[in-house]
């Protein structure tokens, strides 16, 4: 238990929040199958709508696609010609019926860092109902970040990434923010 809460401890100084907020898991994509489904369960009856980017990893993706098969609205925001993202529109794509939004902060294929602080900051000013995931497993360690300045209520990270072992992540949860158990028993 004591190597657990240390370790459990490192990771939110890293994240800069309190280590209660930190669920270890699998690896991210468990942590963002959590994050999607936990928080889609938990707040999308009533607000029925998912905004994400075109570019996302498969464990968000794949996720994202199974959640629309249930029913959900999805709008996958894709970049520019030049690859880029504009973050109004991703911001523009939010609306009242919107219960989360998921953006990468850095895309595992080409490295390009996506606007994810100034969309995640606009949308909670807005509709700070809305619950905001980051998977930022290729940015974490490697490119400073709080999540209270990204305002990030959920946020998925991976050890094999910073030459951790493989089958060990980890979930930042908010605290307040619900999630519905993707597995029971």
């Amino acid at each position: 238990q004591l190597v657990m809460d240390a370790a459990r401890k490192r990771i939110a100084d890293a994240l800069g929040c309190d280590s209660g907020c930190i669920l270890f898991t699998s690896g991210a994509t468990e942590s963002s199958n959590l994050a999607l489904r936990g928080a889609a369960a938990a707040y999308g009856k009533r607000r029925p709508h998912i905004v994400t980017s075109a570019v996302e990893h498969a464990s968000v993706r794949s996720t994202v696609d199974a959640l629309e098969a249930q029913g959900f609205r999805v709008t996958r925001i894709r970049p520019n010609a030049d690859g880029e993202f504009d973050a109004a529109d991703f911001i523009q794509a939010v609306d009242d019926e919107t219960c989360l939004i998921s953006m990468m902060m850095v895309e595992n294929e080409t490295g390009r860092i996506l606007p994810v602080q100034k969309v995640f900051r606009i949308v909670k000013k807005r509709y700070p109902d809305v619950i905001t995931h980051c998977d930022a497993v290729q940015a974490f360690l490697k490119i400073p970040f709080r999540v209270n300045e990204l305002q990030a209520d959920l946020l998925s990270v991976s050890a094999h990434k910073i030459h951790g072992p493989k089958g060990i992540g980890a979930l930042y949860i908010r605290k307040g923010v619900r999630l519905i158990p993707i597995v029971t028993g």
